[in-house]
């Protein structure tokens, strides 16, 4: 699909008898456009924060894993 502009003051021109469908397709498809843009937008933040949290807890984990360890060789008597 592809839009052509001759002239914009062609579509501002009153005295011409034209049809406002095309300027309303283009209005629709500029808030559509706007509103996919900032979904997308937000869904990216919210996978990359969601990656965040999963990785420090998985950091966490093995971190409390090492730790345990740590305490059960010191606490072992030889």
């Amino acid at each position: 699909m592809q839009i052509r502009f001759t002239r914009f003051k062609k579509y501002i021109d009153h005295n011409r008898k034209q049809t406002w469908k095309s300027l309303a397709k283009i209005g629709l498809g500029s808030i559509f456009l706007g509103c996919l843009t900032l979904f997308f937008k937000e869904f990216l933040i919210s996978l990359i924060s969601t990656l965040f949290f999963v990785f420090g807890f998985v950091i966490l984990i093995i971190a409390f894993k090492i730790w345990k360890l740590n305490n059960f060789h010191l606490n072992n008597i030889y």
